[in-house]
This record gives structure tokens, sequence and C-alpha cells, in this order.
């Protein structure tokens, strides 16, 4: 008897066919919203397909009593059916990244980098306890004033838990601005917004904090040094769609890349090693004294911006450096302990 073929499903596009169904024809509407907008408002940042004002307009049109957030999470579906790329993110990766708290120091306007302006990630649930299996990032326009003139560019993150709910937060992006106070600009207009008991408040802070462990798979999509990779089963099917106004929301229209299998594994290795390695550093440390050089230590992964180019191309560009050992030598041989470089290619 033949072996029946494993089923493939892709979260983003389950969710995206739902919300097609509910309201049939929206993506036409939305399309043709866009046009309408882009006439009669100022003009949004490029990066974002289209503002939130316009996809909740027209749901409004369609129902009045709809509150905002479903207009909210039409603009993340609508964005993301525009494209349909999923990364997912290799567990062993993901959890050195959100070991990482200092690199929220990184100003926000690296996440203007990514790969695509929307995107999916794909964590499986095994981050967060369980709570949340992926997540939508993607990129609002939202007017600044009461004027409507001036509008702001937000990076929003869209977590999606078991039951294929979505939780939207988002990060206003202004340059020079770190993306630790992006988070926390949030945080007080939200607070200062809505009167909100303490649980509310609990559960705010705990969303953040989801978040910004988030931004950390974020930067390192953003990264010019980052290890993605095609999925091998999705490329058999993927078709690139020649007309984005005659998609029909299947799988074969869905690109999936792995991201970090191949650092993971370096990673998973050298935690197998760790116990061995962290005797090694503190027996290396007790032989050096006051006055001599910087003791043995590791340099934790992190973020880091890199002037490239030159003259007119010259630019800075975000990179990833993974742990590094520092001063690591014998007493006896004077020779540096052997290092392991795992090079990265794009």
């Amino acid at each position: 008897m033949p072996k029946k073929k494993r089923s493939i499903e892709s979260v983003p596009l389950k969710i995206t066919q739902e919300w097609g169904k509910l309201f049939p024809g929206i993506w036409k509407e939305i399309d043709d919203s866009r046009e309408f907008f882009a006439k009669r408002f100022s003009p949004w940042n490029p990066i974002c397909l289209i503002p939130t004002e316009a996809t909740t307009y027209v749901l409004l049109k369609r129902n009045s009593r709809l509150d905002a957030t479903a207009g909210m999470a039409l603009q993340v579906l609508y964005s993301w059916r525009k494209y349909k790329k999923v990364y997912a993110i290799n567990q062993e990766l993901a959890e050195l990244l959100m070991k990482s708290p200092e690199d929220m120091t990184v100003l926000s306007e690296n996440v203007m980098k990514l790969p695509f302006p929307a995107i999916y990630i794909e964590f499986d649930g095994w981050l967060f306890d369980n709570q949340f299996i992926g997540a939508f990032i993607n990129f609002d326009s939202p007017f600044e004033d009461v004027d409507m003139q001036v509008r702001s560019v937000e990076l929003q993150i869209s977590l999606v838990n078991k039951e294929l709910k979505m939780k939207l937060l988002p990060l206003v992006i202004k340059e020079g601005v770190s993306i630790v106070d992006s988070f926390k600009r949030y945080f007080d207009l939200t607070t200062e917004k809505d009167f909100m008991s303490q649980n509310r408040q609990k559960e705010l802070m705990d969303d953040v904090r989801v978040a910004s462990k988030i931004i950390q798979i974020v930067l390192y999509l953003c990264a010019a040094n980052a290890e993605v990779v095609e999925n091998p089963v999705q490329k058999k099917i993927y078709q690139k769609s020649t007309d984005t106004n005659k998609e029909k929301d299947v799988l074969r229209e869905v690109e999936k890349f792995d991201v970090g299998v191949r650092i993971g594994k370096a990673i998973k290795l050298h935690k197998e090693e760790n116990v061995k390695e962290k005797k090694e550093v503190e027996e290396l440390s007790k032989e050096y004294r006051k006055g001599t050089k910087k003791r043995p230590h590791v340099r934790r992964s992190h973020f880091h911006n890199f002037w490239v180019g030159s003259g007119d191309n010259k630019h800075l560009e975000l990179r990833f450096l993974l742990p590094a050992y520092i001063n690591f030598t014998t007493n006896d041989e004077d020779e540096a302990l052997d290092v392991v470089k795992h090079e990265i290619v794009k």
C-alpha cells in the first residue's frame, strides 16, 4: 500500500483564507481603496502597502458595528497576502537571539531593512511556553497629527496563538530612536489612552516582553549576514504568481525559508560542550592577576552596525556577531585555544 503524502499547512495562509471567506471580495475592495486614499490624503511611506485607516474604512462601509481591531487585522493580512513569505526560525538560533536584551539599544530604523515589507515568522509553539506559534511582521503608516498631514512609520508585530487569533503590537520607528525607547513610548501611550486595571497593565507588559523577544528575530533577518535558505519541501511546489490580482490564496503561492539551520547545529554542539568550556574559562581566569591583560571571557552574540562601501555608496550595514572567545591562551605553551569559525553565507 503506497504511503500517504504528508500534508503541508501554512498558518498565515489559513488565517488569510478564513478572513477572505468571512468577508467575500474584501481584497479587491481594499485594492480599490488604496487608490481612493492615495488621491485624497497625504502619502504614506512606501514600505507600508496600505494604512490601517483605509482597511478600517472598507470594513465600516460593510458593517458599522465592527471595531478598529478588525481593520488592523485586515491591514496585516492584506500586506502579507501580497508577498506570502514565511520564515521558519531555527529553535537554537532563536533562543540565542533572545538572550541578548542589550541589542534593544539598536536603532529602530534598522527594522526597515526587512527582506520584504510583510512576512510571517514561524516558530511552531516551542517559544513562549507554547502560547504563540508565530508572528506576522509588517508596516503601517498612521497619521501623527489631528490635521492628518504628517505620518509616522510603525513596525507591526502580530502574535498568533494556537487558536489562530492575532494580537497586534505596533512599534513606532523614528530615526535615531532605539528599539527599547520605542517600546517604552508604545507602553506609555497605551496606558495613558486607556484606563487600565492592574491585570490589563500586567498583560500589556507581558505582550511587550514577548514582542521585544520577537524583535531580535526581526533584526536577525535584517542583518546582512543572516543565514537564510529556501525550504526544500515548499520549494518543490512553490510557483511565483505573475499577477497579484489573480491570486487564489493556495499553498503553491507561499514561499518558505529556513533561517539559521546550520548555525543552529553549531549552537547545539556548543551547548553540549558548554560545561567543559565553562570549567576551562574559570581555570584560565584564575591565572590572570591584576595588572595583566584582560582575562579570558566569552563575548555574547550581538548586533552591530558597520560602515561599508565608499563615496556615495558608503552606508551602515547591520550584522549579527556570534559568540567570540577573547584572550583564550594556555600558560604552558602560550598558544591560542582552537576556535571554530562558522562562515555565514546569505
